[in-house]
């Protein structure tokens, strides 16, 4: 059986990260946004759970196990909500301040924003009158030509009407049909008026939550529809989400031309403004690092990561906030890099910096960094059992696990995926390592049986798709 497995079983799958660092620091809440928040019936709630759970825990006696976890686990989701709510309220205030404000909807649905009534100004943005507007306005403007500069610019508005309700849309957590909601507004705001803001907004909406296809669509439709209007550093970003895309798919000589036209572009804005722009420039050599270990070029990938590392490294000496974590995501690939050429020491150095520095970041975000230590645990569990350490290795993918099953439950079009490879590694891990039937076999139907009803087939899911039907072939033989 050893043999054959050595044949059929996919190796266990490190996780390379694509950088998302586009406005050089992190999210911060401003005084007005810690306002609106104050006013926000539902943000009260939140920190009134909040609240009470934790006078509930520090109640609890230190013996009473299953209570504290269970107080715990609690106190963990509902500060992921709060995470969410505030980031989620600091985007749609982003938009706010950029569309024009020249429509009665959207007046009103500012006042209720402002006074932190987010239900109340999406009850303002009624999809069905909206919609009869857009459609009577796409009537007017096949018929009436020597109309269409007026009737464009009232499209332009119902379509800020339906930016706006997508990212409002996108708050509501408890909608079970919240995804399909705000695909369906984006879609809208974009039939109306096709801005590169609209699109580019829904392209990465889409990418967060896995929909691969669909977001490399519109990012190629922008890079078209604007070949001539768009200025270098959106054009860059566009290339660079669309490289990573491209990257995820296997689609290696597509990502490879445009990671090096993004690179071209953020060499020369980073010598006019290094400040702004060094930041985008380690971004896009990260990605490109990961794409060339990809093509088995690891010479050239070990220098992409290190040109990648020195950028963030510098500018986390000045800012360690904002920039540790692109310190944290190349040393992950790089600890990839140097797992793949058998130089297990320097890899497991790699790992245990950038976990060190995730678990530091997690303590005080745990929405925004809990995914990131999930991610470098599992590679260090694959590392580890390379090392023959199956203790350690063991309880690496166990946290990993844990983890990934909670981020899953709260969002799972984002994170299923990742809990996939992980249940996935932990599958072969029992075939392989720890001879374990019972346990193996059951991560394997569990990845197989999750991956079956996950919408969005992508190159990555494919593969641990076929890993489990493999472990699974590998214990009836």
């Amino acid at each position: 059986m050893d043999e054959m497995i050595k044949t059929n079983i996919l190796e266990r799958k490190n996780i390379v990260e694509k950088s998302h660092i586009n406005a050089g620091g992190p999210i911060i809440i401003g005084d007005n946004n810690t306002m609106i928040l104050g006013k926000s019936h539902d943000y009260g709630e939140l920190l009134t759970q909040i609240k009470e759970v934790e006078m509930d825990l520090k109640d609890l006696p230190l013996d009473k196990i299953d209570s504290r976890l269970r107080k715990g686990k609690r106190l963990a989701e509902l500060t992921k909500q709060k995470n969410d709510f505030e980031a989620d309220v600091i985007r749609l205030a982003e938009t706010f301040t950029k569309i024009e404000i020249n429509t009665k909807r959207l007046r009103q649905a500012k006042e209720h924003f402002d006074e932190g009534s987010f239900r109340e100004a999406d009850a303002i943005l009624k999809a069905e009158a909206m919609s009869h507007e857009q459609n009577s306005l796409l009537y007017a403007k096949e018929r009436e030509t020597r109309k269409l500069e007026n009737t464009e610019k009232k499209l332009r508005n119902n379509s800020s009407e339906f930016l706006i309700k997508a990212q409002i849309t996108a708050t509501n957590y408890r909608s079970p049909t919240r995804f399909k909601d705000t695909c369906s507004y984006f879609e809208q705001a974009i039939k109306s008026h096709a801005s590169f803001d609209n699109q580019f907004k829904y392209a990465k909406f889409l990418q967060d939550h896995n929909q691969f296809n669909k977001a490399s669509q519109y990012y190629e439709q922008i890079l078209k529809d604007f070949s001539d209007t768009l200025d270098p550093t959106n054009k860059a970003r566009t290339l660079n989400n669309l490289g990573n895309l491209q990257s995820n798919n296997n689609e290696l000589d597509k990502a490879e031309q445009s990671y090096s036209e993004a690179l071209d572009i953020r060499r020369d804005l980073a010598k006019g403004n290094p400040q702004a722009f060094l930041p985008h420039l380690a971004e896009t050599f990260n990605n490109l690092g990961n794409l060339q270990k990809n093509n088995n070029e690891l010479d050239k990938a070990e220098q992409s990561y290190n040109e990648a590392l020195g950028i963030y490294r510098t500018l986390a000496k000045e800012n360690p906030q904002a920039y540790l974590p692109g310190v944290a995501i190349t040393l992950n690939n790089l600890g990839n890099l140097q797992s793949n050429n058998n130089e297990l020491d320097k890899a497991e150095q790699s790992y245990s910096e950038a976990l060190d520095i995730r678990r530091d970041l997690a303590k005080n975000n745990p929405q925004a960094f809990l995914p990131d230590v999930a991610m470098t645990l599992n590679n260090m569990g694959n590392l580890q059992s390379n090392k023959n350490e199956l203790d350690r290795a063991e309880e690496s993918y166990s946290e990993a696990l844990d983890i990934r099953r909670d981020l899953a439950k709260g969002n799972p079009q984002a994170f299923l995926p990742d809990l996939a490879m992980t249940l996935s590694n932990f599958s072969i891990f029992y075939l392989q390592n720890i001879t374990d039937k019972e346990k193996s076999i059951g991560y394997a139907k569990e990845t197989i049986k999750m991956l079956k009803r996950f919408a969005a087939e992508t190159y990555m899911t494919q593969q641990y798709l076929n890993a489990a039907h493999q472990v699974l072939k590998a214990w009836e033989s």
